[in-house]
């Protein structure tokens, strides 16, 4: 186990819980706080109250819970409450949801980054620019030490609320960013994990954001290939690769203004559609089924100059997305975790062909420079082993954690099962749930059935209406 500095007060002393009914339910969870040291080293100054929240199991419990550890980086893992609440997970176990240091009421470092209602378009991306990333620093620094929320300071405070709670071990469970978080959680802590699940892996290795350009745009590619390899999709769009980049082009001369229907009912508002905004956008609908199930149709309509129905889903789909996330907090994490290891030399080339282009990693780049960073001792960066078992899920069109990332992170683990389906970003489903479950009753990978994974398909893609 990794030396880490721990609060000198007993832990009885410093875990509040107390019941209470999540409303509408029959379901009675434990709620409360367990007080960390902000900066763990020094133990002195500052303290986190770290929000937490235990679903008991609903009978006769096991002794080793499951922890979902929540993506971003930014999401509140007690966000999840409601869905977890019902997981089939807790028939036998408890779930523990603690708010990584920074995100839901963990001393939340949000800005408006992210977007705002009196700005709609202001959804379609990240405003990194100079005065934005200044004026969220100088707010959050009343509140924060802005180095001290990192990854692996976040690890050791799980591992805190872990002994706090009196669990010997932990089954993981993360997805997207909480993946990095469990594995950092399995490379400091390895013998404290019995199993560990992690859907959409996102490894150390992936900086962020360097690959989200060149990821997004092999999830695209596959969406052509398909168009281009079925007739009926292909008669119903056609040249819709070739389109998309005339869209682009178009868009990086002249942005357009569009009528939309604000999307928190406020009426028609006008938006200043440009390439960087499109492009974020069109990213972000390759996330799940549902939505990229849309983007042939939708690109065929831009193409046509329709804007509209592109954008007003983008923003439905948008704006509850940005704000379950803590920019302040990712600016944290991206900072001192991701961007120093960026050679900017290698940018253009890491990118290059990417609809997306090099703009979002350069401002990245940017703002980093005017945030506060810690960065990550040489330690995190060797290499590691844990023998927990461990199944790593993947979609095979998935736009930022692609089953190379998956590859990578098996390196580390060698008592794991790397499943890759058809699918997006975050896989899902009874079969994949019928897995999860069988691993952490018997701890172990061996004689998992995939048959029912391997039947998996995915959606088929809307067709455009006919006149």
């Amino acid at each position: 186990m990794a030396g880490v500095a721990r609060a000198t007060e007993p832990l009885s002393a410093r875990l509040r819980l107390t019941e209470k009914r999540l409303q509408g339910t029959d379901v009675t969870v434990r709620e409360g706080t367990l007080s960390v040291w902000e900066d763990r080293e020094a133990r002195k100054g500052h303290r986190i109250d770290l929000h937490l929240v235990v679903i008991p199991a609903r009978r006769d419990p096991l002794p080793d819970p499951v922890v979902p550890l929540a993506g971003g980086p930014g999401q509140a893992a007690t966000s999840l409450l409601r869905m977890w609440s019902g997981s089939p997970l807790r028939d036998r176990r408890d779930i523990v949801l603690v708010d990584q240091r920074g995100t839901g009421e963990s001393n939340l470092l949000q800005c408006d980054l992210g977007g705002t209602d009196d700005d709609p378009g202001s959804w379609l991306g990240i405003d990194l620019s100079r005065e934005a990333v200044l004026s969220c620093r100088k707010k959050l620094e009343r509140k924060a030490d802005l180095r001290l929320y990192t990854t692996p300071l976040a690890m050791d405070d799980l591992d805190e609320v872990r002994e706090a709670l009196g669990y010997e071990n932990l089954n993981l469970w993360g997805g997207s960013y909480g993946t990095r978080a469990a594995l950092m959680y399995m490379a400091r802590y390895p013998e404290r994990v019995r199993t560990a699940v992690l859907n959409g892996v996102a490894p150390f290795e992936n900086t962020l954001p360097l690959f989200v350009p060149r990821d997004a745009q092999r999830s695209l590619d596959l969406v052509f290939d398909l168009v281009e390899g079925d007739a009926t999709y292909r008669k119903a769009f056609p040249g819709l690769r070739e389109k998309t980049d005339e869209i682009l082009e178009r868009l990086e001369k002249r942005p357009v203004q569009v009528k939309v229907n604000h999307p928190a009912g406020r009426g028609k508002v006008t938006i200043l559609l440009t390439r960087a905004r499109f492009s974020e956008a069109l990213r972000l609908f390759l996330y799940s089924q549902g939505t990229a199930r849309r983007v042939p149709v939708l690109l065929q309509q831009c193409h046509a100059g329709h804007y509209t129905k592109f954008l007003e889903e983008a923003l439905q789909q948008q704006r509850p997305l940005r704000g379950m996330i803590a920019f302040g907090m990712l600016l944290s994490i991206v900072c001192s975790e991701d961007v120093p290891r960026i050679d900017p030399d290698l940018i253009s080339e890491t990118v290059a062909g990417s609809f997306m282009g090099e703009e979002r990693v350069r401002r990245s780049l940017d703002a980093c420079e005017l945030w506060p960073r810690n960065p990550v001792p040489e330690e995190y960066l060797r290499p590691f082993t844990c023998r927990a078992p461990t199944i790593l899920l993947s979609g095979s069109l998935d736009p930022v954690t692609p089953p190379s990332w998956g590859e990578r992170a098996m390196e580390h683990l060698p008592n794991s099962l790397h499943v890759v389906t058809p699918g997006y970003h975050g896989i899902g489903g009874a079969a994949i749930d019928a897995l999860i479950r069988k691993l952490i009753d018997e701890a172990s990978v061996e004689n998992l059935d995939l048959g029912s994974v391997q039947g998996m398909e995915l959606a088929p893609f809307d067709l455009p209406k006919k006149a």
